[in-house]
Protein backbone atom coordinates (compact mmCIF):
# COMPACT_ATOMS: atom_id res chain seq x y z
CA UNK A 1 0.00 0.00 0.00
CA UNK A 2 1.34 3.43 -0.95
CA UNK A 3 2.26 5.91 1.73
CA UNK A 4 -0.35 8.68 1.87
CA UNK A 5 -0.24 11.84 3.98
CA UNK A 6 -3.38 13.88 3.39
CA UNK A 7 -3.72 14.36 -0.36
CA UNK A 8 -0.06 13.50 -1.04
CA UNK A 9 0.35 9.90 -2.25
CA UNK A 10 3.92 8.60 -2.58
CA UNK A 11 5.18 7.54 -6.00
CA UNK A 12 8.42 5.62 -6.51
CA UNK A 13 11.23 7.88 -7.67
CA UNK A 14 9.14 11.05 -7.51
CA UNK A 15 8.52 14.11 -5.37
CA UNK A 16 4.79 14.55 -4.79
CA UNK A 17 3.06 17.50 -3.17
CA UNK A 18 -0.22 17.79 -1.32
CA UNK A 19 -1.90 19.05 1.83
CA UNK A 20 -2.89 17.65 5.21
CA UNK A 21 -6.09 19.08 6.71
CA UNK A 22 -5.45 19.50 10.41
CA UNK A 23 -8.29 21.76 11.64
CA UNK A 24 -10.56 24.59 10.53
CA UNK A 25 -10.50 28.37 10.39
CA UNK A 26 -13.49 30.30 11.73
CA UNK A 27 -15.00 30.60 8.24
CA UNK A 28 -15.12 26.82 7.96
CA UNK A 29 -12.24 26.44 5.51
CA UNK A 30 -9.66 23.77 6.43
CA UNK A 31 -6.27 24.49 7.93
CA UNK A 32 -4.25 22.69 5.24
CA UNK A 33 -0.57 22.01 5.88
CA UNK A 34 1.74 21.73 2.85
CA UNK A 35 3.20 18.21 2.58
CA UNK A 36 5.89 16.79 0.29
CA UNK A 37 6.78 13.13 -0.06
CA UNK A 38 10.10 12.31 -1.72
CA UNK A 39 10.46 8.63 -2.61
CA UNK A 40 13.60 6.87 -3.76
CA UNK A 41 13.79 4.14 -6.38
CA UNK A 42 14.43 1.64 -3.58
CA UNK A 43 12.06 0.98 -0.70
CA UNK A 44 13.22 1.71 2.83
CA UNK A 45 12.40 3.60 6.03
CA UNK A 46 10.69 6.98 6.38
CA UNK A 47 12.38 10.15 7.63
CA UNK A 48 9.89 12.82 8.75
CA UNK A 49 11.22 16.40 8.71
CA UNK A 50 9.20 19.33 10.05
CA UNK A 51 9.51 23.07 10.57
CA UNK A 52 7.56 26.01 12.01
CA UNK A 53 5.93 24.35 14.96
CA UNK A 54 6.61 27.88 16.18
CA UNK A 55 5.43 30.21 13.44
CA UNK A 56 8.10 32.85 14.04
CA UNK A 57 10.92 30.40 13.21
CA UNK A 58 11.06 30.25 9.39
CA UNK A 59 14.67 29.15 8.89
CA UNK A 60 13.97 25.43 9.13
CA UNK A 61 10.96 25.83 6.85
CA UNK A 62 12.96 27.32 4.00
CA UNK A 63 15.82 24.83 4.45
CA UNK A 64 13.38 21.91 4.20
CA UNK A 65 11.82 23.30 1.02
CA UNK A 66 15.17 23.97 -0.66
CA UNK A 67 16.72 20.64 0.32
CA UNK A 68 13.84 18.36 -0.58
CA UNK A 69 13.03 20.04 -3.89
CA UNK A 70 16.67 19.85 -5.02
CA UNK A 71 17.40 16.25 -3.93
CA UNK A 72 18.39 13.72 -6.58
CA UNK A 73 15.85 10.98 -5.86
CA UNK A 74 17.79 8.42 -7.87
CA UNK A 75 20.26 8.42 -4.95
CA UNK A 76 17.62 8.11 -2.23
CA UNK A 77 16.67 4.86 -0.51
CA UNK A 78 13.39 5.03 1.34
CA UNK A 79 11.14 8.03 1.82
CA UNK A 80 11.23 11.58 3.15
CA UNK A 81 8.05 13.21 4.42
CA UNK A 82 8.52 16.97 4.63
CA UNK A 83 6.10 19.25 6.46
CA UNK A 84 7.65 22.74 6.19
CA UNK A 85 4.99 24.39 8.39
CA UNK A 86 3.26 22.53 11.22
CA UNK A 87 1.44 25.43 12.90
CA UNK A 88 -0.04 27.30 9.96
CA UNK A 89 -1.98 29.80 12.05
CA UNK A 90 1.09 30.96 13.95
CA UNK A 91 3.20 30.93 10.76
CA UNK A 92 0.78 33.29 9.03
CA UNK A 93 0.76 35.57 12.07
CA UNK A 94 4.52 35.35 12.66
CA UNK A 95 3.96 34.34 16.27
CA UNK A 96 5.41 31.69 18.55
CA UNK A 97 2.04 30.69 19.99
CA UNK A 98 -1.15 29.82 18.13
CA UNK A 99 -3.33 32.94 17.68
CA UNK A 100 -6.54 30.92 18.09
CA UNK A 101 -5.94 30.16 21.78
CA UNK A 102 -2.52 31.58 22.71
CA UNK A 103 -1.04 28.13 23.38
CA UNK A 104 2.58 27.10 22.70
CA UNK A 105 2.05 23.84 20.82
CA UNK A 106 5.55 22.58 21.60
CA UNK A 107 4.77 22.35 25.30
CA UNK A 108 1.51 20.41 25.17
CA UNK A 109 2.13 17.32 23.00
CA UNK A 110 0.53 14.79 22.68
CA UNK A 111 -2.37 17.23 22.83
CA UNK A 112 -6.00 16.24 23.12
CA UNK A 113 -8.89 15.87 20.66
CA UNK A 114 -11.12 17.44 23.32
CA UNK A 115 -8.96 20.52 23.91
CA UNK A 116 -8.75 23.96 22.31
CA UNK A 117 -7.50 24.41 18.74
CA UNK A 118 -3.81 23.88 19.51
CA UNK A 119 -4.46 20.75 21.59
CA UNK A 120 -6.54 19.28 18.75
CA UNK A 121 -3.85 20.20 16.21
CA UNK A 122 -1.16 18.56 18.35
CA UNK A 123 -3.19 15.37 18.81
CA UNK A 124 -4.02 14.90 15.14
CA UNK A 125 -0.55 15.83 13.96
CA UNK A 126 1.42 13.57 16.31
CA UNK A 127 -0.88 10.66 15.52
CA UNK A 128 -0.15 11.20 11.81
CA UNK A 129 3.60 11.39 12.39
CA UNK A 130 3.70 8.24 14.51
CA UNK A 131 1.58 6.28 12.04
CA UNK A 132 4.19 6.72 9.29
CA UNK A 133 7.62 7.88 10.54
CA UNK A 134 10.68 5.85 11.49
CA UNK A 135 12.66 8.97 12.49
CA UNK A 136 11.80 12.63 13.16
CA UNK A 137 13.83 15.82 12.72
CA UNK A 138 12.15 18.84 14.33
CA UNK A 139 13.57 22.25 13.29
CA UNK A 140 13.59 25.39 15.46
CA UNK A 141 15.37 28.72 15.87
CA UNK A 142 15.46 31.57 18.35
CA UNK A 143 12.50 33.23 16.63
CA UNK A 144 12.32 36.88 15.67
CA UNK A 145 13.86 38.33 18.85
CA UNK A 146 16.26 35.60 20.03
CA UNK A 147 19.33 33.94 18.54
CA UNK A 148 20.87 30.56 19.22
CA UNK A 149 23.97 28.79 17.89
CA UNK A 150 23.55 25.64 15.84
CA UNK A 151 22.89 22.85 18.33
CA UNK A 152 20.81 19.70 18.67
CA UNK A 153 19.19 17.87 21.54
CA UNK A 154 16.99 15.08 22.82
CA UNK A 155 15.43 13.80 26.01
CA UNK A 156 17.49 11.12 27.75
CA UNK A 157 14.66 8.99 29.09
CA UNK A 158 16.58 5.74 29.41
CA UNK A 159 14.75 4.18 26.47
CA UNK A 160 16.28 1.92 23.85
CA UNK A 161 16.10 4.84 21.40
CA UNK A 162 18.74 6.80 23.33
CA UNK A 163 21.74 5.51 21.38
CA UNK A 164 19.96 6.12 18.08
CA UNK A 165 19.10 9.69 19.08
CA UNK A 166 22.66 10.37 20.16
CA UNK A 167 23.84 9.13 16.78
CA UNK A 168 21.27 11.33 15.06
CA UNK A 169 22.58 14.34 16.99
CA UNK A 170 26.19 13.56 16.11
CA UNK A 171 25.24 13.12 12.45
CA UNK A 172 24.05 16.75 12.35
CA UNK A 173 27.67 17.90 12.47
CA UNK A 174 27.30 20.51 15.22
CA UNK A 175 29.58 20.77 18.23
CA UNK A 176 26.76 21.25 20.79
CA UNK A 177 24.46 18.45 21.99
CA UNK A 178 21.84 19.13 24.65
CA UNK A 179 21.56 15.76 26.35
CA UNK A 180 18.46 15.72 28.55
CA UNK A 181 16.47 18.48 26.87
CA UNK A 182 13.31 18.01 28.94
CA UNK A 183 14.90 19.18 32.18
CA UNK A 184 13.19 22.40 33.24
CA UNK A 185 11.07 24.87 31.33
CA UNK A 186 8.09 22.54 30.87
CA UNK A 187 9.82 20.79 27.97
CA UNK A 188 8.30 17.37 28.61
CA UNK A 189 5.59 18.27 26.11
CA UNK A 190 7.84 18.93 23.13
CA UNK A 191 7.10 16.76 20.12
CA UNK A 192 10.45 14.87 19.92
CA UNK A 193 10.00 13.65 23.51
CA UNK A 194 6.44 12.49 22.89
CA UNK A 195 7.25 10.88 19.54
CA UNK A 196 10.16 9.01 21.11
CA UNK A 197 7.85 7.84 23.90
CA UNK A 198 5.96 6.01 21.14
CA UNK A 199 9.14 4.27 19.99
CA UNK A 200 10.24 6.59 17.16
CA UNK A 201 13.67 8.25 17.58
CA UNK A 202 13.35 12.03 17.32
CA UNK A 203 15.61 15.03 17.93
CA UNK A 204 15.38 18.81 18.07
CA UNK A 205 17.57 20.93 15.77
CA UNK A 206 18.06 24.60 16.72
CA UNK A 207 19.78 27.27 14.65
CA UNK A 208 19.77 31.03 14.27
CA UNK A 209 17.06 33.60 14.85
CA UNK A 210 16.03 36.95 13.45
CA UNK A 211 16.70 37.22 9.71
CA UNK A 212 17.39 33.83 8.10
CA UNK A 213 20.96 33.66 6.82
CA UNK A 214 22.57 31.37 4.26
CA UNK A 215 24.67 29.98 7.12
CA UNK A 216 21.48 29.03 8.98
CA UNK A 217 20.10 27.28 5.90
CA UNK A 218 23.37 25.41 5.41
CA UNK A 219 23.28 24.17 9.01
CA UNK A 220 19.72 22.87 8.75
CA UNK A 221 20.54 21.17 5.46
CA UNK A 222 23.62 19.61 7.06
CA UNK A 223 21.34 18.11 9.71
CA UNK A 224 19.08 16.63 7.03
CA UNK A 225 21.86 15.22 4.90
CA UNK A 226 23.85 13.91 7.86
CA UNK A 227 20.86 11.99 9.14
CA UNK A 228 19.92 10.67 5.71
CA UNK A 229 23.46 9.30 5.40
CA UNK A 230 23.62 8.09 8.99
CA UNK A 231 20.33 6.21 8.70
CA UNK A 232 21.12 4.70 5.28
CA UNK A 233 18.82 6.83 3.10
CA UNK A 234 21.83 8.17 1.18
CA UNK A 235 25.24 6.67 0.52
CA UNK A 236 28.25 8.09 2.29
CA UNK A 237 29.12 8.96 5.85
CA UNK A 238 27.84 11.97 7.83
CA UNK A 239 30.27 14.76 8.64
CA UNK A 240 30.96 14.00 12.30
CA UNK A 241 33.25 15.83 14.69
CA UNK A 242 36.04 14.39 16.78
CA UNK A 243 34.60 15.89 19.95
CA UNK A 244 31.30 17.34 21.18
CA UNK A 245 30.29 19.79 23.86
CA UNK A 246 27.68 17.97 25.92
CA UNK A 247 25.17 19.79 28.09
CA UNK A 248 22.23 18.78 30.22
CA UNK A 249 19.54 20.21 32.41
CA UNK A 250 18.22 23.68 31.91
CA UNK A 251 17.94 27.08 33.57
CA UNK A 252 15.31 29.43 32.16
CA UNK A 253 15.65 32.84 33.86
CA UNK A 254 13.06 35.60 33.57
CA UNK A 255 13.11 39.36 33.97
CA UNK A 256 11.73 41.09 37.06
CA UNK A 257 11.39 44.62 35.64
CA UNK A 258 10.60 46.13 32.27
CA UNK A 259 12.70 48.17 29.86
CA UNK A 260 15.39 47.61 27.25
CA UNK A 261 17.53 44.49 27.54
CA UNK A 262 21.20 45.42 27.05
CA UNK A 263 23.93 42.82 26.58
CA UNK A 264 27.42 42.43 25.16
CA UNK A 265 27.03 38.66 24.86
CA UNK A 266 26.03 36.39 22.03
CA UNK A 267 24.59 32.94 22.55
CA UNK A 268 27.11 30.10 22.37
CA UNK A 269 29.41 31.24 25.19
CA UNK A 270 29.91 29.37 28.48
CA UNK A 271 29.49 31.46 31.64
CA UNK A 272 30.27 30.97 35.31
CA UNK A 273 28.43 32.07 38.44
CA UNK A 274 28.26 35.83 38.73
CA UNK A 275 29.16 36.61 35.11
CA UNK A 276 27.05 39.45 33.72
CA UNK A 277 24.48 38.32 31.17
CA UNK A 278 22.82 41.68 30.67
CA UNK A 279 20.98 44.54 32.26
CA UNK A 280 17.65 46.28 31.86
CA UNK A 281 17.36 50.04 31.58
CA UNK A 282 14.18 52.08 31.78
CA UNK A 283 13.07 55.01 29.64
CA UNK A 284 15.11 57.38 31.80
CA UNK A 285 18.30 55.44 31.07
CA UNK A 286 18.48 54.08 34.60
CA UNK A 287 19.67 50.52 35.23
CA UNK A 288 16.82 48.67 36.91
CA UNK A 289 18.21 45.15 36.93
CA UNK A 290 21.53 43.43 36.40
CA UNK A 291 21.17 39.80 35.35
CA UNK A 292 24.01 37.48 36.28
CA UNK A 293 24.73 33.82 35.66
CA UNK A 294 23.30 31.74 38.53
CA UNK A 295 25.89 28.93 38.49
CA UNK A 296 29.10 27.70 36.89
CA UNK A 297 29.49 26.12 33.45
CA UNK A 298 26.26 27.31 31.83
CA UNK A 299 26.12 27.44 28.06
CA UNK A 300 24.03 30.31 26.74
CA UNK A 301 21.94 28.27 24.32
CA UNK A 302 19.50 31.07 23.43
CA UNK A 303 19.61 34.80 24.13
CA UNK A 304 17.35 37.66 23.07
CA UNK A 305 18.91 40.32 20.89
CA UNK A 306 20.60 43.35 22.41
CA UNK A 307 18.29 46.38 22.80
CA UNK A 308 15.06 44.34 22.80
CA UNK A 309 12.22 45.82 24.90
CA UNK A 310 11.02 43.39 27.57
CA UNK A 311 8.40 43.31 30.30
CA UNK A 312 8.64 41.76 33.73
CA UNK A 313 8.44 37.99 33.81
CA UNK A 314 9.74 37.49 30.26
CA UNK A 315 12.20 34.75 29.43
CA UNK A 316 15.33 36.14 27.86
CA UNK A 317 17.69 33.15 27.71
CA UNK A 318 18.03 29.39 27.87
CA UNK A 319 21.04 28.30 29.92
CA UNK A 320 22.17 24.67 29.89
CA UNK A 321 24.78 23.05 32.10
CA UNK A 322 27.96 21.93 30.37
CA UNK A 323 29.12 18.68 31.92
CA UNK A 324 31.70 17.57 29.38
CA UNK A 325 34.05 19.58 27.18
Amino acid sequence: MSLQIGTAVAETGKLVKGTLDIGYFSDGTPVSLPVMIASGETAGETMWIEGAIHGNEPGGTLAIVEYVTSLDLSKLKGTIVAVPVVNLQSFRAGTRNTPADGVNINRIFPGSPEGTFTYQLAAKYIDTVCAHADYLLDFHSGGLHDWCPYYVGFADDGSIENDIRMDMCKDCGTAFIWHGITSGGGLGGIIPSQVTARGIPAITVECGGGPVTEEDLASFKRAIEGNLKGRGFLEGKPDRRDHYTMAGGGNFPVTHVGGFFKTDLKAGVVLNKGDLIGKIINLYGEVLEEIRCPEDNLLVATLIFNNTPVGSGEGFAELIHVYEL
